[in-house]
């Protein structure tokens, strides 16, 4: 406030005050008059200040941590990059009749639309709220971008919740989905930090030059990519990086992960753990048949796991099949209920579980689960893998529109041939009036499946038959009554 600049209006700040020749780029940004403001409310409350060793201290444990750090999401996009690569152009615009953000990225230009509801009208059958979506206005062969920012205060009791929705947003064929953490936005604001790990390096076989493998999937020029923060990962992204040519790294980073010859011992803990579990009751995942390679990698402690399998024949055509699921390796990803690892080392691996989801999870074959609260049974209505099964219209309708609570009975149903429910039945009165409501219902049979603790007295007076979602032998009981 004693500086000469505080007399001239027309000036909000100088060199002898605030300016410094290295914060030119974002000279529009900085400001005395807010400077001055927020250092008065700080030395206000300066009975109240506690010493502490690290800003990233004070983020860990802030309720606002995530909100922080959505804003420190921008900051970082607006930031020039130390590495030459060209910076972006981010300026703030209404996107879809809400405060968003224009940003271009070289001849790229993409909207940040924040919070966007994403649910089954969108083809994502786990309702979720990523912090941000990128929608593509120029960037061809890129499907939008749902971006979480995870604060590990927040995130770090819902993992497995938090792995689902990513999962039903990236099988949902509309969206591709992408993690960050503090970490990885931290080492763009506060250069000269320690780089956020990967678990590439530890998970790779070791010995032998993997330029070939890049060559023959086409992508040579991304050999080095997975050695990235998750950060400058997104920035490529951005830049021009497509869809197609991520799936490509990620089937690369499979095989360098798990291109051995298959033991079928390898994978008896993750097909026995909660995870493994999970999966096996999924209607629309199945190992490969008689795999021909495979390997299932460990981190520290087991907390998480990457595990191949392949069939050579089909590696042979899927570089001009990329998109084929059922040629490209079956991946699964597991994140392990261990009570043993301390907070701060989950923190540090879960970093990496992120870094690997982002670069595996475009391929329609990869499987992210938890071993504990990861309902995935919703995926089976997911449009990529409806569009794969062949469902008809009036199946993929009830698929869209049903509860989470039926969806794996639903798969289960469209596989034995059963005709499709009417989803959410209302019935009426002679009046008009709604009396009684159901899940599921196939009118012309009577029989309705009712979601758990939903009254049922006036459908049973009208003769229908019911079952409860939570009920013993539920399956067995409903293709009785439909049998009839």
């Amino acid at each position: 406030n004693t500086c000469g600049c505080n007399s001239d209006d027309t000036k909000d700040g100088c060199y002898r005050c605030l300016y410094g020749y290295h914060n030119s780029y974002e000279r529009l940004h900085v400001s005395r008059r807010t400077a001055a403001k927020l250092l008065t409310e700080i030395v206000g409350h300066q009975g109240k200040l506690k010493s502490i060793q690290s800003i990233g201290e004070v983020v860990a444990n802030n309720s606002l941590f995530d909100s922080e750090l959505e804003r420190r999401f921008i900051e970082a996009l607006r930031r020039k990059p130390s590495d030459g690569s060209p910076r972006f152009v981010v300026k703030e615009e209404i996107v879809r009749g809400k405060p968003g953000y224009f940003v271009k990225a070289a001849e790229n230009l993409w909207r940040i639309e924040p919070q966007v509801e994403l649910g089954t009208d969108k083809g994502v059958t786990i309702y979720c709220k990523p912090d941000f979506v990128f929608w593509p206005d120029t960037a061809s062969g890129r499907l939008p971008i749902a971006v979480f920012m995870d604060g590990w205060q927040y995130h770090k009791d819902r993992i497995g919740d938090d792995i689902a929705k990513r999962m039903a947003i990236a099988r949902s064929g509309k969206f591709t989905v992408w993690s960050l953490t503090y970490d990885d936005i931290a080492i763009c604001l506060e250069p000269g930090g320690s780089k956020p790990e990967t678990p590439w390096d530890k998970a790779f076989m070791s010995g032998g030059d993997a330029t070939p493998m890049y060559q023959r999937f086409g992508v040579v020029e991304q050999k080095n990519f997975h050695v990235l923060t998750a950060f400058e990962q997104f920035r490529s992204r951005l830049l021009g990086l497509t869809d197609e040519q991520l799936q490509r790294i990620g089937v690369v980073l499979t095989m360098r992960v798990g291109a051995v010859p298959y033991q079928s011992g390898d994978f008896v803990e993750i097909n026995a753990s909660s995870a493994g579990q999970t999966l096996a009751n999924l209607p629309v995942f199945s190992w490969p048949t008689s795999p021909d390679l495979g390997r299932c990698w460990s981190s520290t402690d087991k907390q998480f796991q990457i595990a191949v399998q392949a069939n050579k024949a089909d590696l042979q055509g899927l570089p001009s099949d990329i998109a084929n699921r059922m040629m490209q390796p079956c991946v699964v990803l597991r994140w392990a209920d261990n009570p043993t690892v301390v907070d701060g080392e989950r923190r540090r691996l879960l970093q990496q579980w992120w870094h690997a989801a982002n670069l595996l999870l475009p391929l329609t074959n990869t499987w992210a689960v938890a071993d504990t609260e990861c309902n995935l049974a919703p995926l089976s209505a997911s449009p990529v893998f409806q569009a794969f099964s062949g469902m008809t219209a009036e199946w993929e309708e009830a698929a869209a529109y049903a509860a989470s609570e039926v969806q794996g009975l639903l798969a289960t149903l469209f596989a034995d041939g059963v005709v499709a429910p009417v989803v959410g039945y209302q019935m009426m009165d002679v009046s008009g009036c709604v009396v009684a409501e159901s899940e599921l219902a196939w009118t012309e049979k009577k029989v309705a499946v009712l979601l758990a603790g939903a009254e049922g007295a006036v459908f049973e007076s009208q003769g229908w038959k019911l079952v409860f979602v939570g009920d013993a032998g539920l399956d067995t009981t409903l293709r009785e009554h439909l049998k009839e």
